[in-house]
């Protein structure tokens, strides 16, 4: 029986010994690798967590971008020089004729100055169609040039005809 004692004692220590050097030759290092994967997976999880916030800030600056667009628009057209002033006032002035609209007030105001431009209203009191005057505001707005209406009355006058009366700003530098 000693012998089998012995025998089996062996065996379970060979046994023994097989299962530590594969412990420490196939599990230990494979398990370091995969603790190694996790830590980096938690750590890209973070980084794509981290990104994804920032992209929900990018849907807001778009919509801001597209606010700023709408409202800036036209801001591309130029401010004239004080010397293409009486330029400027002869294309309003020829717009208006092209239209067909009696001319019986074309008044410009004093300038006034701002931080970077000068500001001129000019008062009209015309008559005219109603599509006239629309086609008018129409050329007006598509001038190279910025200008501004900042009141519009419209009264209903003799022989299918309206009174208008139109104050505008016109924008120039001084330079």
């Amino acid at each position: 029986m000693d012998a089998v004692l012995r025998d089996r004692l062996i065996a379970a220590a060979i046994l023994i010994a097989l299962i530590g050097t594969w412990a420490l030759v196939v599990f230990r290092p494979q398990f370091r690798e995969l603790r190694r994967l996790r830590d980096q997976n938690t750590a890209r999880q973070a980084a794509i967590a981290k990104d994804i916030q920032k992209i929900g800030g990018l849907a807001e600056v778009t919509r801001q971008v597209e606010e700023m667009r709408k409202r800036y628009q036209d801001f591309d057209r130029r401010l004239p020089k004080r010397k293409e002033l009486s330029e400027f006032l002869a294309q309003i002035s020829w717009n208006r004729d092209q239209e067909r609209l009696d001319n019986e007030i074309f008044q410009p105001g004093n300038p006034t100055k701002e931080d970077l431009f000068h500001t001129l209203p000019i008062i009209m009191r015309f008559k005219g169609s109603f599509l006239s005057l629309t086609n008018f505001m129409k050329r007006m707005e598509t001038m190279e040039r910025l200008t501004r209406t900042k009141r519009l009355a419209i009264a209903r006058g003799g022989n299918d005809h309206l009174d208008i009366e139109l104050h505008m700003n016109i924008y120039f530098t001084e330079s």
